[in-house]
């Protein structure tokens, strides 16, 4: 429905027709959410929001009648658009008739901000849900005001020899307290926040790919006046934030060496309840120069950031033997002393359809655990068909069964154990089709304690028939405020055993790690072969790594496991 013609549109008319001239004779600029006080940005074609970066630099095109616009977005040269979705609007080529490709300015009176209207849906651009959507807005949304600045500050093309600024590295994603995230301080995607307690300290981290010089800044803003000191490398630069609003602050020219920077923070003096709030540090130097955790992770900030600060996972792949029906898989676990950080997941066990190891969720519990995926594809158990659940067969003494979900969906069990660092642990898995489309998982850890086999839980997979496959260990840190601390691992004299009863060493291993690690947002990662032992280690921000999918090999140790399968207790 069209809007009648009134004074009213007639002003707004003028307004959006000046802010559009305005907006296009700037060229490159960036569009900042009011709300979320981050910018929209683009990739593969899907809009998001996000720290300044390439990724969020755009031009507004006037169009020649009126005070249209369409909005071109730098890096991919694609046009915001609703042509395929009317409620989430994408970017890529468009037409030239597209009034799906054509947007309205609209000024917001009284202040620098404005709104989003595609002309063609006549509904607004907003994230009131969390992400980039059209449709209608309430009056008080913020959500759906922006904002523009011009790009020539933030963004230019790299060159071997530019200073410009390229890096702007988020505090949400890259920054940690040597408290662990205790009161009297706060992080999100806008950065610190609520930070009243000088004894916290955080912590932001990036990598340096090569020594050079660096220019940097810091983003930050403060109700009322306060002070902070900046260390870089034992350079203490003091910094008085004196703006309630975002403001950069120069910190000076720095050679840096090549590998992990941490730059420290802390509180000098405040005059209101905080110190300050920090979005960001601005780095100038070519973008392929530096590394750290930004939003391009996964398809929200949030989990970016999430997963970016629990550190990469790795990942030791063991090479089966050819043609043998392997039924078990045998495998030794020690985990140094000192390297045993809360939040570890050392998996000792893994196939293809779930995993079995030890873990450190608190000071005072650990777990034995071993889970087993269903072959529906949720992260909500709850949505399983009954034909697809996981089922429990058995399990032993004090273990604890259940459903999980989250990373997948199956069945779970652990046993609380006071496992220690510095002492060797010994696993066995089975795997064994039914023959009538399921298999069924079982596993067995080694108590030293008592110098036996405790029977920790069996499962029942539906539509499922398969011996043992993939067998692999990996070592992640699944707590974000524990992202740096270092943990290793080692593990030593894998077997397997097929069904019928041959026992083969398996000596050969790949390393691979995840995405976290392949996207180069965090580098502290390693693995390989140490004393004759397959090792893992990640997180705390070391400055050697692995290559993802280098081949290592160990020598052969010739102990076979002496197992007596049918002695294995039932439960």
């Amino acid at each position: 429905m069209k809007h009648p013609f009134t004074f009213r549109n007639l002003i707004v008319f003028f307004l959006g027709f000046s802010l559009a001239i305005q907006l296009a004779a700037q060229g490159n600029v960036t569009i900042q959410n009011v709300w979320k006080q981050t910018y929209l940005q683009s990739e593969a074609e899907e809009p998001s929001l996000g720290v300044q970066s390439k990724k969020s630099a755009w031009m507004i095109e006037k169009i020649a009648n009126g005070n249209d616009v369409r909005l071109k977005h730098v890096a991919s040269g694609g046009y915001l658009n609703a042509e395929k979705d009317t409620r989430f609007p994408a970017t890529g080529d468009i037409e030239p008739g597209w009034w799906s490709a054509i947007w309205i300015l609209e000024p917001i009176p009284g202040t620098d901000q404005f709104h989003i209207k595609n002309k063609w849906l006549e509904t607004y651009l907003h994230v009131e849900k969390g992400t980039i959507e059209l449709g209608e807005i309430q009056p008080g949304w913020l959500s759906a005001r922006w904002k523009s600045t011009s790009g020539k500050e933030n963004f230019t093309s790299p060159t071997t020899n530019s200073n410009q600024a390229f890096n702007l590295i988020p505090l949400g994603g890259n920054t940690f307290f040597n408290n662990f995230g205790a009161n009297g301080i706060s992080l999100s995607t806008m950065g610190i926040q609520n930070w009243t307690d000088i004894a916290v300290i955080p912590t932001v981290y990036f990598r340096a790919m090569e020594r050079g010089v660096y220019s940097m800044k810091l983003i930050a803003k403060a109700g009322r006046p306060g002070s902070i000191n900046v260390d870089i490398q034992g350079n203490i630069v003091k910094v008085n934030v004196n703006s309630p609003d975002w403001k950069k602050y120069s910190l000076g020219t720095f050679t840096l060496e090549e590998g992990y920077q941490p730059i420290v923070l802390q509180g000098l003096q405040k005059t209101g309840a905080t110190f300050a709030d920090i979005q960001a540090i601005e780095i100038q130097g070519d973008p392929t120069k530096i590394k750290f955790v930004d939003a391009s992770l996964t398809e929200s900030v949030e989990d970016s950031y999430y997963f970016g600060r629990r550190g990469p996972s790795v990942h030791m792949n063991y090479t089966l033997p050819a043609g043998k029906n392997v039924e078990w898989f045998y495998n030794e676990v020690t985990v140094p002393n000192g390297n045993d950080a809360i939040g570890s997941y050392f998996m000792v066990n893994g196939f293809a359809e779930g995993y079995c190891g030890i873990q450190v969720n608190s000071p005072t519990e650990r777990r034995v655990l071993f889970s087993v995926w269903s072959p529906f594809i949720t992260d909500d158990p709850k949505s399983i068909p009954a034909d697809q659940q996981v089922k429990l067969l058995g399990k032993g003494p004090g273990v604890q069964a259940q459903d999980f979900g989250n990373e997948g969906s199956g069945g779970q069990s652990y046993l609380l154990y006071n496992w220690k660092a510095g002492q060797t642990y010994k696993f066995l898995t089975r795997i064994c089709p039914n023959g009538d489309n399921s298999t069924t998982y079982t596993a067995y850890f080694f108590d030293p304690n008592t110098q036996a086999w405790r029977f920790i839980a069996s499962f029942k997979r539906p539509k499922t028939n398969t011996w043992y496959q993939s067998p692999y260990s990996f070592l992640e840190n699944f707590e974000p405020e524990r992202g740096s601390v270092t943990r290793k691992v080692f593990f030593n004299n894998q077997w397997v055993c097929d069904a019928s009863g041959n026992w083969t060493e398996m000596s050969t291993a790949t390393f691979t790690n995840d995405d976290t690690g392949r996207k180069k947002l965090r580098m502290d990662f390693h693995g390989g072969v140490e004393n004759n032992q397959f090792f893992l280690q990640n997180c705390g921000f070391f400055n050697h790594f692995t290559k993802p999918n280098s081949a290592f090999k160990r020598k052969p140790g010739g102990k076979k496991p002496v197992i007596d399968f049918a002695q294995l207790p039932k439960q």
